[in-house]
């Protein structure tokens, strides 16, 4: 109960995470003509994962990115068997790239504020 309750951003972000990537997207979804918009929404998510992980943990390491790549990776998994969705190793790639900026953000502001003190 104590890993709930010290994780929780995280969990609540990557439930929403979740059922964001595996719902089917409606043709009444606005549709933005940027390049690579998709691999930006990836990169966007998955930092904001790998944020709340430091965040939460007072602390960055491997094993954060880890968990986020994993989590990249099952995602895909799951859209390869859903007939609306598609696997990409490209999003695997902006996931973790995004997760790695996130933990980097993280660990940079905890430092700052420990500094502050």
């Amino acid at each position: 109960m104590d890993f709930i309750k010290k994780y929780k951003l995280s969990i609540i972000w990557a439930v929403i995470m979740l059922l964001a990537t595996t719902m089917k997207s409606g043709d009444e979804m606005p549709k933005f003509d940027i390049p690579y918009m998709d691999k930006i929404v990836h990169f966007g998510i998955f930092g904001v994962l790998g944020f709340l992980i430091t965040y939460e943990k007072r602390r960055a390491d491997w094993l954060t990115l880890a968990l986020c790549a994993g989590f990249g990776i099952a995602i895909e998994i799951i859209q390869s068997f859903l007939p609306w969705r598609s696997f990409e190793v490209a999003d695997m790639v902006a996931d973790t790239l995004g997760a790695a900026a996130g933990i980097l953000v993280a660990k940079y502001l905890i430092g700052f504020a420990k500094n502050l003190k």
